[in-house]
């Protein structure tokens, strides 16, 4: 059962998911998170630290879900091109930016 905490925190990586997809890292700044989930600098401190860590934190979990789906065709899919297109599934045009962009991101990877 999740926590209150474990609940807030993913709502924040979530949402600096979205941001940093939109503004990219360098353009989104701590009170740009804090503004888009209404909390204050002390609060989101509280649960994330720096930019930094949810940057971190973001990427390990898109790693961790891009794994897991790696494992899912490696056992389901005989077929390497069927394989390799389920990969990049995730990553193809499912947001304007990643469209525009070409670049996978963990906002669209996570359903």
């Amino acid at each position: 059962m999740s926590t209150k905490y474990d609940l807030n925190r993913a709502e924040i990586l979530r949402v600096s998911a979205e941001l940093f997809a939109r503004s990219g890292y360098h353009g989104t700044g701590i009170a740009d998170l804090g503004t888009a989930v209404g909390l204050r600098r002390g609060a989101l401190d509280h649960y994330i630290g720096s930019k930094g860590e949810v940057l971190f934190a973001i990427s390990s979990r898109q790693l961790a879900q891009m794994n897991e789906l790696a494992d899912e065709l490696a056992l389901t899919e005989p077929d390497l091109e069927r394989r390799l297109r389920g990969l990049a599934r995730p990553c193809s045009a499912t947001s304007p930016n990643t469209a525009r962009s070409g670049r996978c991101s963990s906002a669209s990877i996570t359903p």
